[in-house]
């Protein structure tokens, strides 16, 4: 599994965390971009699309079941969320 993408140096810890997800198991798939200024500054997404593992995660999919606004009260989120936060103190 690989991370595709793009991520500004400024958000490595951003790119860290995501990575971190994948490693600890706690990912089938996910994307995470953002902006800063109107301009991007991470495009990341990694993993698989489907339970079945039959369709990797694309650049612009989702998965049917993929609830974004739940999974911010995720724990597994709180790491993403927490170099965010940092990174935002820092600009």
């Amino acid at each position: 599994m690989g991370i595709h993408g793009d991520c500004d140096r400024r958000f490595t810890p951003l790119r860290d965390a995501f990575i971190a997800n994948f490693e600890a198991g706690e990912e089938l798939g996910a994307s995470l971009a953002a902006t800063l200024h109107g301009e991007p500054v991470v495009d990341l997404w990694a993993g698989w699309a489907h339970v079945a593992r039959t369709r990797p995660w694309a650049r612009d999919g989702y998965a049917p079941n993929n609830f974004a606004i739940d999974r911010l009260a995720d724990p597994r989120v709180s790491p993403v969320c927490a170099a965010m936060r940092a990174i935002a103190e820092t600009l």
